[in-house]
């Protein structure tokens, strides 16, 4: 069974989320309801579904590494 690509775009940012936040379902909460100012609010969600997961990525990248924004 294959997965969509919204799917493993999705678990390629969760796995960048769990670098930032280590729990799970905290993470996963992020990713679906946290409005990203520097994406005009969208959530991260809302970048994948757009295409947009290397800048999702990108994003918990710079929080990882201390710069927010």
């Amino acid at each position: 069974m294959s997965t969509t690509p919204h799917h493993d775009d999705f678990a390629k940012v969760l796995a960048a989320a769990l670098e930032v936040q280590p729990d799970q379902q905290r993470a996963e909460i992020f990713i679906k309801i946290e409005p990203i100012a520097a994406f005009g609010g969208r959530t991260l969600l809302q970048l994948v579904a757009e295409g947009r997961t290397d800048a999702a990525i990108s994003y918990l990248e710079s929080i990882s590494s201390g710069f927010e924004g």
